[in-house]
């Protein structure tokens, strides 16, 4: 006996994807667009804060300058930036290079608003003016002597031609404890320029300071004149604004604490420009 046969059709077969590269190509173009918006927002943040006050961010890079150039930069130049850093390995080399290419901020402004400016360039400038504290303010011409008025000088001194004004960081609650149980005073400190970058993030740290003339510790005067002495002329870049040698004076609230030891004389090499004492103020750690 022959039986019919009928042909049932089994489960139809999922279409091959046809999809994969385009679906790779898509993700890696969508990628792409990330980076180059964050590249741009990035550029618009750098613009806006360079807007505000470009003067104080020159001096700001220009503190950078001087301690990447210095052949001390292992210790002058901390933090240092962490991009330059591979396998542990600082790369002071590619940093100067970037140094070196830098154009005047004010045409950096240009390309920043264009979204023209270099890759490198731009992670760098946002790793010192948006990432690194504290804030630098230009204190305005017709405030000068309320600011040196601070701790007014009993000589004759050159009274500086910029005068920045360094942001505390927020919420110090170590330093306004301390402030409410010893009374403060103000007082000037002077080092070379090179320093100044691991200064504004660091503080005044002994280990920095190679003069003792009473011990050691970080010395401080109540005369601009004699910090003045000590704050040595360094070399920053030449598209700065400030000129391409600059002296920097930090003037610091101290504390009246016991730690701070007070001495009062005079100097052999100071005797020649002034008769009368001087006070300097010696922190021992």
């Amino acid at each position: 006996m022959e039986m019919e046969q009928n042909d049932t059709p089994g489960e139809p077969e999922p279409p091959q994807s046809s999809h994969g590269k385009d679906d790779l190509t898509i993700s890696s173009s969508n990628s792409s667009r990330r980076r180059e918006f964050s590249f741009l927002e990035t550029c618009c943040s750098l613009h806006e804060i360079m807007s505000s006050d470009l003067t104080a961010l020159d001096f700001k890079w220009s503190l950078f300058v001087s301690a990447a150039s210095s052949y001390k930069f292992d210790s002058c130049l901390r933090p240092f930036p962490s991009q330059f850093i591979k396998d542990g390995e600082k790369d002071i080399d590619a940093l100067r290079t970037i140094i070196k290419e830098m154009p005047p901020l004010i045409k950096l402004l240009e390309q920043l608003k264009s979204g023209t400016c270099r890759k490198e360039t731009v992670e760098l400038l946002s790793w010192i003016f948006l990432s690194q504290e504290p804030k630098l303010v230009t204190v305005p011409k017709n405030k000068h002597k309320e600011v040196l008025g601070l701790a007014p000088s009993g000589m004759t001194a050159k009274e500086p031609n910029l005068i920045i004004e360094v942001k505390g960081r927020p919420n110090d609650e170590r330093w306004e404890q301390s402030c409410s149980q010893y009374k403060t005073m103000n007082a000037y400190h002077g080092s070379k320029l090179e320093n100044f970058h691991s200064i504004l993030r660091y503080g005044l740290q002994q280990h920095m300071n190679t003069t003792a003339l009473f011990g050691a510790g970080i010395y401080l005067s109540s005369e601009l004149g004699v910090s003045l002495h000590y704050s040595k002329t360094g070399i920053t870049w030449t598209g700065s604004v400030l000129g391409n040698k600059v002296s920097c004076v930090a003037l610091c609230k101290v504390l009246n604490h016991p730690d701070v030891k007070c001495q009062q004389g005079r100097f052999p090499w100071f005797s020649l420009i002034s008769s009368q004492s001087e006070k300097v103020f010696m922190l021992t750690s």
